[in-house]
């Protein structure tokens, strides 16, 4: 069975950093909610300390109140049974899956060793205190709690594990502002955290930015849930389901490159989870785009995940959610919608700027017809029956049919008929 040992931490990450990382002990790492640039280079460690440092700080979590020192982190120890033999691809699912589960929101560094006395395999779970969908500071977790939800994450991969498990209620870590667990993360269609914002504003790569970008190019185009993958696929974007033990099912996007940098559907919004999409599916509610303009639209895509064009990939995003808040369906409408400044709540997460920028960005690549056809318009054939069709036609509900003349003599008083049969005889 896997044992989990709890530390907390007052001071800097950098400690633990160089604790985990000197003279190259570390067997490897894994990383949430953390820009890795690339590790490939022979010598090259990540100084995650440094993010984890600077987010604490911006969120005021580092202040020493009352004269105790603040929690700063939580480092958990993960020790596998060594009768299991476990590999180190196998303690990287099991600690992976356990802080995914518990610590979504947080920054995590992961490491592994191997230095003990027998060599096994363990891992060192350091988690940043700042809750980066909230912004609040963690409360300390229960780690009867924990373990118990490590026990189950063991017993699903077949390993061993304690037996006390039945009956345990839900485990949560947000203290007493925790949300209800069935509930999703949040309820806006689109979700950008803060630090997303943060690196936009400054100009900086987001790894969780490129996701969505990415991932909102497939859900305009896609029709079914295979052909979704697929496309996803050719983006360089892989997708799992979460975890059985999950409030909600989800999906986890990855990239393909960086697998290490992933997130789940509903945290990017509603309209990125699994059960908004699968609606969206079944419903056969398709894009807003003809056929032969979703095919323009998948080539600009291929085109721009060969070059690996990050930008032409935005440009297309914003493109896609300028077409589907306007419900536009041709150039006309396009223009005729830019020009009107109420409608301009339509662009949502969209500037100004980047929504001209799309409008553009559509123009030159010709993602939409010039016109949308309308009904076609019958031509009367002759001036008599363009005078027909605009007066109304009066029928009476008791003689729904009569002639000019049965017309006439009901109308007639009854001197006005006794004169009339007079002339007759």
């Amino acid at each position: 069975m896997p044992v989990l040992k709890p530390i907390t931490g007052h001071t800097s990450c950098k400690g633990p950093f160089f604790y985990l990382t000197k003279s190259g002990r570390a067997l490897d790492s894994d990383y949430l909610n953390m820009d890795v640039p690339d590790r490939t280079a022979p010598g090259n460690v990540f100084p995650w300390y440094k993010e984890m440092d600077a987010t604490r700080h911006r969120y005021h979590h580092d202040i020493v109140r009352n004269g105790k020192p603040p929690r700063m982190y939580k480092h958990y120890i993960v020790s596998p049974n060594p009768e299991d033999a476990l590999s180190l691809a196998g303690l990287k699912d099991l600690a992976t899956a356990w802080a995914e589960k518990h610590f979504e929101d947080y920054q995590c560094a992961i490491v592994y060793h191997d230095d003990n006395e027998s060599h096994i395999p363990h891992a060192h779970v350091i988690v940043n205190c700042t809750n980066l969908h909230t912004g609040r500071k963690l409360q300390d977790p229960d780690p009867s709690a924990l373990n118990r939800s490590l026990q189950r994450l063991a017993d699903d991969r077949l390993l061993r594990h304690f037996k006390n498990m039945e009956g345990d209620a839900p485990i949560t870590v947000q203290g007493r502002h925790a949300q209800r667990a069935e509930q999703p993360k949040s309820m806006q269609v689109e979700y950008t955290r803060r630090s997303e914002v943060q690196l936009k504003e400054q100009g900086k790569y987001s790894w969780v930015a490129d996701i969505r970008a990415r991932v909102k190019v497939a859900r305009s185009v896609a029709h079914s849930e295979a052909e979704f993958r697929s496309l996803l696929d050719e983006l360089g974007v892989q997708v799992r389901n979460n975890s059985t033990k999950a409030a909600r099912a989800d999906w986890i996007y990855s990239l393909a490159d960086a697998p290490s940098r992933r997130v789940s559907g509903e945290k990017l919004g509603l309209a990125y989870g699994r059960e908004s999409l699968l609606r969206r599916f079944d419903d056969s509610l398709k894009s807003m785009l003809p056929k032969a303009y979703e095919e323009r639209l998948a080539d600009i895509v291929k085109q721009a995940v060969a070059i690996d064009d990050l930008a032409q990939l935005q440009r297309l995003s914003d493109a896609v959610t300028l077409i589907e808040r306007g419900q536009i369906k041709s150039s006309v409408a396009l223009d005729v919608f830019m020009r009107r400044p109420y409608e301009r709540k339509a662009w949502n997460d969209l500037t100004q700027e980047e929504a001209a920028s799309a409008s553009k960005f559509i123009h030159q690549e010709k993602m939409l017809p010039f016109r949308t056809p309308g009904k076609p318009s019958r031509t009367p054939i002759t001036s008599e029956e363009a005078y027909a069709a605009t007066r109304p036609q009066r029928k009476s509900a008791e003689r729904p049919e009569e002639s000019r003349e049965q017309r006439s003599y009901a109308r007639e008083t009854p001197i006005k008929q006794q004169t009339r049969n007079n002339q007759e005889r």
